[in-house]
């Protein structure tokens, strides 16, 4: 008797993990089947999905503000913390 409950319960414990995976891949089919359905409607849209796309291009140094002399003479090597950068190099 004891052994035909435990058998029972195994197969109703594997049949609910069947059933959850089941349920697991068809959520997770239907999630990857709107995201990509979301990308085009963006992309047509003509938005930005990736971070390359969102940074903008480096700032040229004769339009860049920090690279005015005066904030140049503040500026720190990186490699080195405690002292200013040189610039004679």
């Amino acid at each position: 008797m004891l052994k035909r409950l435990f058998r029972w319960a195994v197969m109703a414990f594997l049949g609910l993990a069947v059933v959850a995976a089941l349920l697991y891949a068809a959520i997770d089919l239907i999630g990857a089947r709107d995201w990509a359905k979301c990308q085009a409607e963006m992309k047509a849209k003509g938005e930005a999905l990736t971070f390359e796309e969102l940074v903008p291009p480096p700032v040229p140094d004769e339009q860049n503000l920090a690279m005015l002399p005066v904030f140049r003479e503040m500026s720190w090597d990186r490699t080195a913390p405690d002292k200013p950068v040189d610039e004679s190099k």
